[in-house]
């Protein structure tokens, strides 16, 4: 699994889709800090994310 920092400064035009996946299962575990969970929103935003790949949406903004 990708490390804490690893998304932090990622805008999400630039991440690629493995990136992606680790970010959406981190999510899911309850592990994604607070930039991490900003940068799902945007990529739920442009499309990259579908919400039913996340088991809950309480995180979200």
């Amino acid at each position: 699994m990708a490390k804490e920092s690893e998304f932090k400064y990622v805008e999400y035009g630039k991440v690629e889709r493995k990136q992606i996946d680790e970010l959406v299962a981190k999510y899911n575990e309850g592990l994604a800090d607070p930039a991490e969970i900003k940068l799902m929103e945007k990529l739920i935003a442009a499309g990259e994310v579908d919400l039913t790949s996340l088991h809950e949406l309480a995180g979200l903004d």
